[in-house]
């Protein structure tokens, strides 16, 4: 099984998503998660800009909404990678049958 690292979502609205927390530091945390998960040879789905503003309840939270599209989001993404790994294995076992 690979590992999976997954970005959060993020209120676009305003320059701050926490009262102590910049939308700067935001910024400069998906940089480098992104270098390091390509350092780690890691996948990365970094679901930063997949919510609208008003799939927030404030500018954290995601409302049930927010939360059903991440969750549709990431079983799609699931999905993919299974029928890729599927066919990947069909075409393995093919090319072994064939020797």
């Amino acid at each position: 099984m690979s590992i999976k690292c997954v970005g959060r979502p993020s209120d676009p609205r305003g320059d701050c998503y926490h009262a102590r927390q910049p939308a700067r530091a935001d910024v400069e945390y998906r940089h480098w998660l992104h270098q390091e998960t390509r350092t780690l040879d890691l996948e990365f789905w970094d679901l930063h800009d997949l919510l609208p503003h008003f799939a927030f309840q404030d500018s954290v939270h995601p409302t049930q909404t927010g939360h059903r599209a991440i969750a549709e989001n990431l079983a799609s993404r699931i999905e993919a990678r299974q029928q890729s790994r599927h066919s990947q294995l069909g075409r393995t076992r093919a090319t072994e049958n064939s020797e």
